[in-house]
């Protein structure tokens, strides 16, 4: 539908994606300016090369299985309509 967001929030601010642009909102910066969108290459690429023996993948299989345990958290508290407390290590 193209109305899709996405945001981040930790301890040293918050970073959101809407309307395929990046805002950054910290000590420095309020949120209203966009950020320079950097890029980052093709994840799957990365992938693929390093089962092939040329590179190394920029996300190692842990950080992976992190990331996905994460996203399962966060879909179940949206199920559930409740809050995950996790620290990140499981």
């Amino acid at each position: 539908h193209d109305d899709d967001r996405l945001r981040v929030v930790g301890t040293e601010g918050v970073i959101e994606v809407r309307n395929h642009q990046v805002y950054l909102l910290n000590s420095s910066s309020d949120g209203l300016e966009r950020q320079p969108l950097e890029d980052g290459g093709s994840s799957f690429l990365d992938f693929a090369n390093s089962i092939r023996g040329q590179g190394v993948c920029r996300v190692s299989g842990e950080e992976s299985f992190h990331v996905t345990e994460a996203c399962l958290r966060a879909q179940r508290a949206a199920d559930r309509h409740t809050v995950e407390r996790w620290g990140g290590d499981g």
